[in-house]
């Protein structure tokens, strides 16, 4: 899934800020957009809920939305 390659891609950099390197890390929430959805704004809401559950499980992570549990992408 490109999310968990541009998540890997992240925390696998450093950057170096004020005279120190930084690495930073980032969570992801994402969402099929097909006919099962009735609008964008539904598809947005499940990604949105995605999100929450990856930050809530530890950050660093891709949840995808997937009925009423998102679930972790490996």
């Amino acid at each position: 899934m490109i999310a968990e390659r541009i998540r890997a891609t992240i925390a696998a950099t450093v950057i170096f800020a004020g005279g120190t390197d930084v690495q930073v890390t980032s969570s992801f929430g994402v969402a099929a957009f097909d006919s099962n959805f009735a609008t964008l704004d539904r598809a947005l809401s499940r990604a949105d809920h995605a999100l929450y559950a990856a930050k809530s499980a530890g950050r660093n992570r891709v949840y995808a939305a997937n009925g009423s549990s998102p679930h972790l992408v490996t």
